[in-house]
């Protein structure tokens, strides 16, 4: 959550620790998003004066800092493979912006699940375009590219706000917005409900031919 300084012309961006895991229930999911925003931050990110600063919001302490020309902003995603199944589906995509800079500055920030469904799977308010062609994180993870380091969420709003920050506004969409998250939602309904009706109808149809075939005598009992 930001607070502005107004004397120095300074943004505060609060970093809250991601959760372990994301609720599959949609009261859970807004509970633990409460929750989480009501923790005592163990980071913040100041913006201002042509710096950006990592500080301890217990005392204000600085922790590094860094021009902002001297920051590389990096668009990635983490998107974990689902490990209970042997497919390579991911669980959900969560945007992420990375932040480095000489002298120690480096975080991962990204926004925690707008809204979970059956159909869908956990959704984000925003995602990359696919031009921005971001770094997958738990792709580089397992292949040692990077070092696993924390994740930080902040709220969808202060995400963008970084995001607009560091020039990347234009490879970011805001996917309720536009609609391409009840559209998403109401295609995989349309799939899932589908799919099942198809099952039902094929089992029903099995067990018409099955019994049909045994009144007619073309399935026939051997008898040892």
């Amino acid at each position: 959550m930001s607070t502005d300084d107004a004397s120095a012309e300074t943004t505060r961006y609060l970093l809250f620790a991601q959760p372990d895991e994301f609720s599959y229930k949609q009261r859970a999911l807004e509970d633990d998003a409460v929750k989480t925003f009501a923790q005592q931050p163990p980071l913040a990110i100041d913006v201002g004066g042509g710096t950006i600063s990592i500080v301890d919001p217990g005392g204000n302490a600085v922790i590094s800092s860094a021009p902002i020309h001297a920051v590389t902003a990096t668009p990635g995603t983490y998107a974990p493979m689902d490990q209970s199944s042997e497919s390579t589906s991911r669980r959900y995509t969560q945007p992420l912006l990375l932040l480095d800079a000489p002298g120690g500055l480096d975080v991962r920030i990204g926004i925690l699940p707008m809204r979970v469904t059956t159909w869908t799977g956990h959704q984000f308010r925003y995602a990359w375009r696919r031009k921005a062609q971001p770094l997958d994180l738990d792709a580089a993870y397992r292949h040692e590219r990077v070092e696993r380091r924390p994740l930080y969420v902040v709220t969808d709003a202060e995400w963008h706000s970084l995001v607009e920050t560091f020039g990347l506004g234009n490879l970011a969409v805001d996917e309720y917005a536009s609609g391409a998250l009840d559209s998403e939602a109401k295609f995989m309904k349309v799939i899932g409900i589908g799919f099942a009706a198809l099952i039902i109808v094929a089992t029903t149809v099995f067990f018409v031919w099955f019994i049909w075939a045994i009144a007619t005598g073309n399935i026939h009992h051997h008898h040892h």
